[in-house]
């Protein structure tokens, strides 16, 4: 198999890409994984998905095959389809089209929180959500950020300064590349944020008051 890099990042993509549109529609969970290691066997590291692909059962099957193989995978999706005749149902405007226990859910399957930050931040509750849910940031080190990040990268670099990108896709590359740093980072970002829930926040109170 042949790669090209990515970018100006060391992330190699076989020239090949294994396509999904037929996951989950005529394609079952038992012939998709003997598709997908066959691809792996021949050096294929790079699948194509979309939201509209079964109408969302294909990612969701996917989710589900590579769980425990993501980081030997580059996944590309798209967004924004019509997923049915409703006109609500497209784009990425549609408010409620997914609840945020969904969130949490597909959230919690993933490694990373990438939130490439060109603001000061003054609190950042999703940083503290993502964390809580065992996502690793890496981020910019702005205000808010450095009071709510305690695992992962802050990149201490200006996200509107040139060549700033580039050293943000290098983080996220590493990231990629060093599953068990991974791994750490996740049991330091559950428990780094746990001061910031509401049970122990109230229990520092009560301590406080009582004292």
């Amino acid at each position: 198999m042949r790669y090209r890099r990515l970018g100006s990042s060391n992330l190699k993509v076989s020239e090949l890409c294994l396509g999904t549109m037929m996951f989950a529609d005529q394609t079952d969970a038992k012939e998709a994984a003997a598709i997908l290691a066959a691809a792996s066997e021949q050096g294929v590291n790079f699948i194509d998905t979309a939201d509209v692909y079964s109408k969302g059962a294909c990612e969701t099957m996917l989710g589900g095959l590579l769980a425990g193989q993501r980081n030997r995978w580059i996944l590309a999706s798209k967004v924004g389809n019509a997923m049915s005749d409703d006109p609500n149902h497209w784009g990425i405007t549609e408010h409620g089209r997914v609840s945020k226990d969904k969130l949490d859910e597909i959230s919690g399957s993933c490694d990373v929180w990438a939130y490439y930050c060109t603001f000061s931040e003054s609190n950042c509750i999703t940083a503290i959500n993502a964390q809580k849910l065992g996502l690793v940031p890496i981020t910019m080190k702005r205000a808010g950020l450095m009071d709510t990040v305690y695992s992962g990268i802050l990149l201490d670099e200006d996200g509107d300064e040139p060549g700033t990108r580039e050293k943000y896709l290098e983080q996220l590359v590493f990231a990629y590349e060093n599953p068990e740093w991974l791994e750490k980072e996740k049991e330091k970002a559950k428990s780094g944020v746990d001061k910031f829930y509401w049970e122990n926040i109230a229990k520092q109170w009560m301590t406080y008051i009582q004292n």
